[in-house]
């Protein structure tokens, strides 16, 4: 919907042309000129090792350090990473320039058959016609020569088999020497695990303060060094006295010269201060000492960054990860660019977005978010353009195997989504009625419903979008969030402001209009109220499940005893789940109505539904064949007729009744592309495993009771410990549930102040508008007339402010204000237990 100008950069997409054919599209319907420009190249080469895990030695300090010879090189073409029998080169994947001479050396020595004459891509040869020194582009042009002689010998031939020529090429270039790597910082070492990266860098900084503190203790230099400091020190009265006299001679008027300035290194020295033989940090940098104390100093003053992270910066180490203090992670990125800190330990965060070019990429570990397109985002930090020639990628506590798979990947092709759900299409109609249909906003919504795929990556069109969004205002008006006119009414703000949690929005509404929250709010008692709120308010949103192989009913048990924590969420009362029950319903079958409708309307062109879709093979009718036998007519008459589901599906016996959305989506016909999670379902929030035994003594589909937990006791360890969270995601899942509070209680506020000011613009109701008030929301806006016209005495402000200064409008009346009071409060104590974690 994008109508502005705008540019993309990316070195990570797959099938970059495939993508641009459909954004070429996208701009055309805008009237924008596209173009598209690819460089395939990147400006340093990237050289890879192993990291050979043996018993090292002690470490002694830096300087000392002498190379354990453990660094194993890989050759891009070599036996380490061709052994696992891969048949295509990635697209991506490059040799620098001794790569590709040791791979024709290998290629001549061993005269593999089938091979071009090798003559013309002798080196001499090939570049006969340059009177100049080679520069990257002949390189390059030298790269597709002989990429093009080896893409043709492993699709020939298997590397893995010793009786082909190939396999002799692949292990003649294995390194039977390894590679030492000194002076290869500034470095960034990449795990997954946030809690592992704090656990890598406590362990870094314990292994250099302790190698220190031994060197002190058995050092001569260092003792002489601090009797010297000492003896410097006990002659400070001495340099006062000196220095006041050089003072007052200079008021004398004495010209005898300039006093003299102590640029002694005992000036500066601290002996609380690392050793540089025990730091990482970076020494030839404008960044000094004192910089560094008055930063330390701010964080420790104005944050609750832990003081080991602060220490880890004064020898040049430091963690990066969403989980750490956002001030002290932009502290670090300043050091890193500044070149003061020079061993980063991070997770994904800085993968891309950030601005931290580095020498060396380390990956410290394997890890599920290691993916062919992650790998290439860390991998592709190394090697900072105008600085190194080269840059390193190290892998460490990988099994060789998952490292020649991820060298070796291919970069996943872009997928598109379906674009338009029931939410956006509330919140594009409110668009155009909240700006008066202006011309931008019909402008956008018109270029979103021509475009002739609405999707990268799919054959959705145009006239199924329209035959969605038809379905759509359908779901909108049954739901009463929109009037007969396409306005949006009532409740549209709560659902249009959540719409990232889309069905939870819906379901909100849902009970909402059917007085369940009313009923909740009804209790005498405003914290069992709360308490009540809060767990529906668990089961709609920050869902979150529980492994039914860990959490098993004995481990339960044991961590229910330990931990003050519910662990596993108590399923919904029957009545809010026939509730939720009866309104699903409604949206499958207004859903079911669009499968159906655009199924029968475009039939000839979806034709005949008769090829498997994967193997596309084709079991139409040969019409050719006899058709009159008794027993084919009897299976026709007796078939069973469907047009929105499968005819493969249809032979189990199912017509066009579908029970789930699920089924719907996965078993409708093809051409009938239908995205599960576009249409709102409530059925996530009926489901319930509680009652379900599945193998052995475990249970199935546990909801996390994890916020409610929080909401009681607000204990972070007791939500790691015994609900599994893991403590750096604890944060963000709070946050996240703290603002959807908030803006539930923020609509709420709006709708009752709307609502308030309908009442004293009451004018003579119409046959329409008196329609529209009998048609309103469960309490929502049914105030009391003579309500509205009574002013608050002076002095009675009892129960007409809520908890967080709101005061009521007039004219709300107690239920509805109820149930404010009860968000307001559950919202309130919810955040309090949520800052007292970070404050």
């Amino acid at each position: 919907m994008l109508t502005s100008f705008s540019r993309g950069l990316s070195a990570t997409i797959g099938s970059p042309e495939n993508f641009n054919s459909w954004l070429q599209s996208v701009q055309e319907a805008h009237g924008y000129r596209h173009r598209f420009i690819q460089y395939p190249h990147r400006y340093s080469h990237l050289r890879k090792f192993y990291y050979t895990l043996t018993e090292s030695p002690s470490f002694q300090g830096l300087i000392s350090h002498k190379p354990t010879e453990r660094n194993r090189f890989l050759h891009p073409v070599s036996e380490s990473l061709l052994s696992f029998g891969a048949r295509v080169l990635p697209p991506d994947l490059a040799l620098e320039a001794g790569d590709l001479l040791s791979l024709y050396h290998a290629l001549v020595a061993h005269q593999v058959t089938g091979v071009p004459d090798m003559t013309r891509l002798e080196p001499a040869t090939f570049f006969h016609s340059k009177s100049h020194l080679l520069r990257q582009k002949d390189v390059l042009e030298y790269e597709v020569e002989i990429k093009n002689v080896l893409s043709t010998l492993i699709t020939t031939f298997d590397v893995r088999e010793q009786s082909f020529p190939l396999y002799n090429v692949v292990h003649g270039l294995e390194d039977p020497k390894l590679a030492s790597k000194m002076n290869e910082l500034p470095a960034i070492l990449f795990n997954f695990s946030r809690s592992d990266c704090e656990i890598m860098a406590k362990a870094i900084i314990s292994s250099l303060e302790a190698a220190e503190k031994k060197w002190r203790s058995s050092s001569p230099e260092w003792q002489r060094k601090l009797r010297d400091w000492e003896h410097w020190k006990s002659r400070s009265k001495e340099r006062e006295r000196l220095a006041e006299r050089a003072k007052r001679q200079k008021k004398g008027g004495d010209e005898g010269g300039p006093a003299a300035v102590d640029y002694s290194w005992e000036g500066t020295f601290n002996p609380d201060d690392p050793s540089e033989d025990f730091s990482f940090a970076g020494t030839h940098t404008v960044y000094s000492k004192a910089d560094l104390d008055e930063d330390v100093y701010e964080m420790t003053r104005w944050t609750s960054t832990e003081s080991w992270a602060l220490d880890a910066l004064k020898r040049g180490i430091a963690v990066h990860h969403a989980g750490m203090n956002k001030h002290y992670r932009s502290l670090v990125e300043r050091l890193f660019r500044q070149g003061f800190v020079r061993v980063v330990i991070a997770t994904g965060t800085l993968a891309l977005g950030i601005n931290a070019p580095t020498k060396t990429s380390v990956f410290c570990g394997d890890s599920p978010f290691l993916t062919a397109l992650m790998y290439r985002q860390c991998a592709g930090r190394a090697g900072r353009r105008g600085y190194d020639l080269l840059g390193n990628v190290v892998f460490y506590g990988l099994t060789l195997d998952r490292v020649q798979r991820l060298v070796l990947s291919k970069l996943p092709n872009l997928g598109g989504n379906f674009p338009l759900t029931s939410t956006l299409t509330l919140r594009l109609l409110n668009l155009l009625e909240g700006s008066n249909y202006a011309e931008v906003a019909v402008k956008a919504i018109k270029s979103l419903m021509s475009l002739p795929h609405i999707t990268f990556g799919s054959d959705e069109g145009r006239h199924q979008l329209l035959h969605y969004l038809r379905f759509s205002i359908e779901f909108l008006r049954r739901s009463r969030l929109l009037d007969r006119e396409g306005k949006p009414m009532n409740l549209f703000a709560i659902a249009a402001h959540l719409y990232y949690t889309e069905p939870s929005n819906f379901a909100l509404i849902t009970l909402l209009q059917n007085g369940v929250l009313h009923s909740i709010c009804r209790q005498s008692s405003l914290v069992y109220a709360q308490k009540d709120f809060m767990m529906l308010m668990a089961h709609l949103f920050g869902r979150r499940y529980l492994s039914r192989i860990y959490f098993n009913k004995d481990n339960i048990a044991q961590l229910s005893k330990k931990y003050p924590s519910l662990i596993i969420l108590p399923p919904l009362p029957k009545a809010i789940q026939d509730i939720m029950a009866s309104h699903d319903k409604e949206i499958l079958d207004i859903f079911v109505g669009y499968a159906v409708s655009f199924a029968t309307e475009h039939a000839e062109t979806l034709g005949s539904d008769s090829s498997l879709p994967i193997s596309h093979i084709d079991y139409s009718a040969d019409h050719a064949t006899n058709s009159t036998s008794t027993f084919r007519t009897y299976l026709k008459d007796n078939a069973i007729v469907t047009t929105a589901r499968s005819q493969f599906a249809a032979n189990s016996g199912h017509d066009d009744e579908f029970k789930s959305a699920r089924e719907l989506a996965h078993t409708a016909r093809e051409g009938l592309y239908l995205n599960e999670y576009a249409i709102p379902s409530l059925s996530q929030f009926i489901s319930s495993g509680h009652d379900k035994q599945v193998e052995g003594d475990g249970l199935e589909h546990c909801l996390n009771a994890y916020i409610y937990d929080f909401y009681i006791h607000g204990q972070v360890a007791a939500l790691a410990a015994a609900n599994g969270i893991r403590r750096g995601d604890v944060w963000y899942l709070l946050q996240d549930f703290t603002l959807t509070l908030m803006t539930i209680k923020s609509s709420l506020e709006q709708l009752l102040v709307k609502a308030s000011q309908g009442t004293r613009d009451t004018s003579m109701p119409t046959a329409e508008n008196e329609l529209a008030e009998t048609d309103i929301d469960s309490g929502y806006g049914t105030f009391d007339p003579a309500e509205a016209e009574r002013e608050p005495e002076d002095g009675a402000d009892d129960g007409n402010e809520g908890i967080m200064g709101f005061r009521r409008p007039n004219g709300v009346t107690d239920a509805d204000w109820r149930i404010y009071e009860v968000v307001s409060g559950a919202t309130a104590v919810f955040e309090g237990k949520f800052k007292a974690m970070w404050a």
